[in-house]
C-alpha cells in the first residue's frame, strides 16, 4: 500500500471513502472550502491508497491560535476514514504519523489539536500520544424557566464581520493563554462562506466595543417539531446585564419561526462568562464532547491545562 498528500483529482475517491465509513454524504463544495479554500491556504491531507482504491484518509484542519497574544500555526484534527475491509491494519495511526511529522518539520506546527469522537478517541491516546485537555459539557437553557427581557435594546442584525468585531475579540480574550485566532477574514470564512450551514449574527455596542453572538437555528433532538438555538460562537462583556438583553432579543428573534425550546452553547468553566450564564438558567447537560492534543514543542506544554483555553462551539467542525 502507499501512503501520499492529496491531489487534484482525489475529490471524488475521498467523498466516497466518506460515505462507505459514515454511512452519509458531504458535498464537493464543503470539501473544498474546509480543507482548500481556508485562510491558511494549506491542504493537509494523507491517504492510503491500495492500488486504485483508497483505503484510508486522515486530515487537519490549518488554523492558527493565539498563545499568549501572538498568532502561532496549529492543525486542528478532522477527518478519520478507513474503507471498512481495511480495518485493524493500522492505517489511522500510520497516517496521523505520517501527517504529524510533515506538518512539523516544513510548516513548524507547534501542537495538534481537536475533539475526538468516542470511536477514535482510544487510538488518539494509546497510539498517538495525545492528552485530554477537558471533557466539555453542553450548557444548557430550558427556555419554560427563562425570564427574557420582553423588549431588549441595542441589538442589530448584521452581514459580515469587520475590523470591528476582530478587535473586540482579541481584547476579550487576552486573558486566556490559548485561543482561535479569529480575524475578520477567519469569521468570514467560517461563518459567512460556509456551504453547509446557514448562522446569524447579532451585534451591540458598549463602551467602545462591538459584542456579537453567533447562532444557529436546529431541529431539537430532545422534543419532536421543536427548535432549538445553537450559540456557535460569541465575543460578550463580563455584564450580566447586558448578556441577557442579547440573549433575550436572540430568542425572540427565533420564536417567530417555531417553538423554541432550548438554548446551547460551550464556555469553558473557569470564565465570568460560564458564571454569568448559568446565573441566568444555563445548567450543564449531555452530550460531553473531550478537548485533547499532541504536543511537539515542551515550551508548549501550558496547551494541556485547561484553564489556559477559550473555546466556543465554533472551533469544533460538528457546529
Amino acid at each position: 500500500m502507499e501512503i501520499r498528500n492529496y491531489r487534484p483529482g482525489d475529490e471524488n475517491k475521498i467523498l466516497g471513502l466518506f460515505e462507505q465509513t459514515f454511512k452519509k454524504k458531504i458535498s464537493i463544495n464543503f470539501w473544498k472550502w474546509r480543507y482548500i479554500e481556508n485562510c491558511e491556504k494549506k491542504t493537509w491531507v494523507k491517504l492510503m491508497w491500495d492500488g486504485k482504491n483508497l483505503v484510508g484518509n486522515y486530515s487537519l484542519f490549518p488554523v492558527q491560535l493565539m498563545w499568549y497574544g501572538k498568532p502561532v500555526l496549529t492543525g486542528l484534527s478532522m477527518t478519520t476514514m478507513t474503507h471498512p475491509e481495511y480495518s485493524g491494519k493500522g492505517i489511522f495511526t500510520t497516517l496521523a504519523n505520517s501527517l504529524y511529522d510533515e506538518c512539523r518539520e516544513k510548516d513548524g506546527v507547534k501542537f495538534i489539536w481537536g475533539f475526538p469522537n468516542k470511536n477514535s478517541h482510544n487510538g488518539f491516546i494509546n497510539k498517538l500520544q495525545w492528552v485530554d485537555i477537558v471533557n466539555i459539557p453542553m450548557l444548557s437553557l430550558n427556555t419554560s424557566m427563562a425570564h427574557f427581557i420582553p423588549n431588549s435594546t441595542g441589538i442589530t442584525r448584521f452581514t459580515a464581520f469587520e475590523t470591528k468585531h476582530e478587535h473586540s475579540y482579541h481584547k476579550n480574550i487576552k486573558r486566556f493563554v490559548v485561543g482561535v485566532n479569529k480575524t475578520k477574514e477567519y469569521l468570514n470564512w467560517r461563518y459567512l462562506e460556509n456551504p453547509m450551514n446557514n448562522y446569524d449574527f447579532f451585534e451591540f455596542s458598549s463602551n467602545g466595543n462591538c459584542y456579537f453572538c453567533i447562532t444557529k437555528l436546529i431541529n431539537s433532538f430532545s422534543v419532536t417539531g421543536k427548535k432549538e438555538i445553537d450559540i456557535v460562537d460569541f465575543c460578550l462583556p463580563e455584564q450580566h446585564d447586558s448578556v441577557m438583553n442579547i440573549l433575550s432579543h436572540i430568542y425572540h428573534y427565533y420564536s417567530d419561526r417555531g417553538d423554541v425550546v432550548r438554548m446551547n452553547t460551550w464556555i469553558p468553566d473557569h470564565t465570568e462568562e460560564n458564571i454569568i450564564f448559568k446565573s441566568l438558567g444555563f445548567t450543564e447537560d449531555i452530550p460531553y464532547t473531550i478537548l485533547g492534543s499532541r504536543i511537539f514543542d515542551p515550551d508548549y506544554a501550558a496547551v494541556t491545562d485547561s484553564k489556559s483555553w477559550f473555546f466556543t462551539m465554533g472551533d469544533s467542525d460538528v457546529f
